[in-house]
């Protein structure tokens, strides 16, 4: 994850999300904070 890239602004981070097959959301805002519970939740599921 490149916090410098020009597409993201202070500590936001932009994404392309896949809301369904064939379905993005571009542009979609997360933080730091977001992102790392986002993880977080993830690994728990896979123990």
């Amino acid at each position: 994850m490149d916090e410098n890239d020009k597409k993201n602004d202070d500590s936001e981070i932009n994404f392309t999300l896949l809301k369904d097959i064939g379905q993005a959301e571009i542009n979609k805002v997360c933080s730091i904070d977001q992102i790392e519970q986002a993880i977080k939740t993830y690994n728990s599921l896979l123990y």
